[in-house]
């Protein structure tokens, strides 16, 4: 596992998938193991193997951030706004101090046109990280009259 983790983070994602896959060949079921292998394999354009560990890992931890989180990414790159918005929300909702799951879910919103939403997402993300300046931008792309008020 560590050794995966340390392949990936040098961006050798066959390595990883292979040090991730042997773990879990000694110790299956391991929900950060099967989490991270996905997570290579969506880094490896290997996407249609990555969805089923996503949702395997959610099925043994519904709460895991990362995991709604990853899923949601990989929904997001296929085009399935709809459904990537509904992880990203599972997400900061799991872990509502992390700003990137408010930020992707903010961006998704705004490609399903609910700017107000997306608006709120970002003023979220901001609260936690007041000097992101990418998100800063985000938002203020959204336009000057955006109303986070309204229901």
């Amino acid at each position: 596992y560590n050794v995966g983790n340390a392949f990936a983070r040098l961006g050798d994602w066959p390595e990883a998938i292979r040090n991730y896959q042997r773990a879990l060949h000694f110790q299956p079921y391991q929900p950060d193991v099967m989490n991270n292998l996905g997570f290579a394999l969506a880094q490896n354009k290997e996407i249609d193997q990555a969805i089923p560990l996503f949702q395997a890992v959610l099925k043994m931890r519904p709460d895991f951030a990362n995991a709604h989180n990853n899923l949601g990414s990989v929904l997001f790159i296929e085009g399935n706004y709809l459904a990537a918005a509904r992880q990203f929300y599972a997400a900061a909702e799991d872990a509502p101090y992390e700003p990137r799951f408010a930020v992707n879910l903010g961006d998704t919103l705004v490609r399903l046109g609910k700017i107000a939403d997306a608006a709120k997402c970002y003023q979220q993300a901001l609260g936690l990280e007041p000097d992101n300046q990418a998100v800063q931008a985000r938002l203020k792309a959204l336009g000057p009259n955006i109303d986070t008020n309204r229901p």
